[in-house]
C-alpha cells in the first residue's frame, strides 16, 4: 500500500472514502468532519441535531458525499467524548480498518486520530493506523492500494512526514 499525506484543499483530494472522528461532546463537529458538514451543506450536523448520529464510541457512519466534493464517500467514526478517544483507539482503529476494508475502495483519506483535542504528537494515532493497515494486508481480504494521512496542521505534517520516513 502506498502512503501519502495531504494539507490542503479536501474537495480535489482523489480519494474514493474519507474518515474522520466525531465526537459525542462536539458540536459543531470539528476536524474535518467539521470541514466535510461545511461542504455537505450541514448534513453531518442536521443528523447529529436530529439523534440519527451521535458521536458515541464505536458508532460509524457512511455519507455519500453527493458529488459536492471529489471524494464520493465518507466515513464518520464515533470516538465518543472528546479527550479519552487515545484510551479507546488500539480496539477502535481496528474495526475500522476492517470496516474501510470491507467497502474493498482503491484509496482511502483519514484524518489521523487521537492527536486533535490535546495537541499531541501524531506519531501514536499514525503508528496505529499503519499498524492495522499492515495486519489487514497480511490475511485475507482486499486492503486499499493508497492511504493518505491527513494532517490538521504544518506542524503535525512535518511530524507525520518523519513518523514515515523511519518506517
Amino acid at each position: 500500500m502506498r502512503i501519502e499525506t495531504h494539507l490542503g484543499d479536501i474537495r480535489f483530494l482523489e480519494a474514493d472514502l474519507m474518515v474522520a472522528a466525531v465526537f459525542e461532546d462536539e458540536r459543531p463537529p470539528g476536524g474535518l468532519a467539521g470541514l466535510l458538514d461545511w461542504y455537505l451543506c450541514g448534513l453531518l450536523s442536521e443528523l447529529l441535531i436530529e439523534g440519527k448520529v451521535t458521536g458515541r464510541e464505536g458508532e460509524m457512519l457512511l455519507l455519500a458525499t453527493q458529488g459536492r466534493i471529489t471524494c464520493s464517500k465518507f466515513v464518520g467514526v464515533g470516538l465518543g467524548r472528546s479527550g479519552a478517544e487515545s484510551d479507546l483507539l488500539p480496539r477502535l482503529l481496528s474495526e475500522v480498518v476492517e470496516r474501510v476494508c470491507g467497502l474493498q475502495v482503491r484509496t482511502v483519506a483519514m484524518e489521523i486520530f487521537g492527536s486533535r483535542r490535546k495537541r499531541t504528537s501524531p506519531q501514536p494515532g499514525v503508528n496505529l493506523i499503519l499498524k492495522h493497515f499492515n495486519e489487514r494486508s497480511g490475511g485475507q481480504g482486499r486492503s486499499p492500494e493508497k492511504l493518505i494521512l491527513i494532517p490538521e496542521s504544518e506542524t503535525q505534517l512535518d511530524q507525520v512526514e518523519k513518523v514515515l520516513r523511519g518506517r
